[in-house]
């Protein structure tokens, strides 16, 4: 398809389907590793992989990582929230953001520790992601409930349940990220916990 800095469309099976522009880099696994502090986007944001429990955000040979210039693009985020990379369901997603642990342990993810562990960098570069990471966490922080709310009742799941139980965690391990890097979450009313909730209305 073509590419346009504006919305593509497509369709698959006569459907309505979403397609992405193609960006024309190459992968991180061929990248030196001494770069990996400096190219924009790949480091910053960690805050919002660990919230999205998306571990395989690097990819098993760092193929989901595409470098274009200094700039990182994320291509491939089948790992996050619910569902594993291949599509199984995860028995780990919930309200507790494990991704600090498990995406920085060498033992559980190689890759991701490799990339987002700041002790692994001189102590002025770790300090400096140190500051975009909080600006990363700042922007989680201030996406409110019923922000959450909405985008759950178009794009999540169809059970009124999952998107209830979805939502809670989704806010659980957002205030979680906010107080990790020290960051005020907006203030807000929270969402309903009314029948328009329960019934995913």
């Amino acid at each position: 398809f073509p590419s346009h800095d504006k919305d593509l469309t497509a369709t698959s099976g006569g459907k309505a389907a979403v397609a992405s522009k193609v960006i024309p880099g190459d992968m991180l696994y061929n990248a030196n590793p001494a770069m990996y502090g400096a190219y924009k986007d790949l480091v910053e944001h960690f805050p919002a992989d660990a919230w999205l429990a998306n571990y395989d955000v690097i990819g098993l040979n760092k193929d989901n990582i595409l470098i274009q210039g200094d700039k990182a693009h994320r291509i491939d985020m089948g790992g996050a929230l619910r569902y594993r990379a291949q599509g199984a369901p995860k028995d780990w997603f919930g309200p507790e953001v494990k991704e600090f642990k498990t995406m920085l342990d060498p033992n559980i993810n190689p890759n991701s520790s490799q990339i987002f562990d700041l002790k692994k960098y001189p102590p002025k570069m770790a300090e400096y992601l140190l500051n975009k990471q909080k600006e990363s966490a700042q922007r989680i922080a201030n996406i409110s409930d019923d922000r959450l709310l909405e985008l759950i009742k178009l794009y999540g799941p169809d059970h009124p349940m999952d998107k209830s139980n979805l939502l809670d965690s989704l806010i659980a391990r957002r205030n979680q990220i906010a107080e990790r890097y020290g960051v005020t979450p907006q203030k807000t009313e929270p969402p309903a916990r009314s029948e328009e909730r329960r019934v995913g209305k």
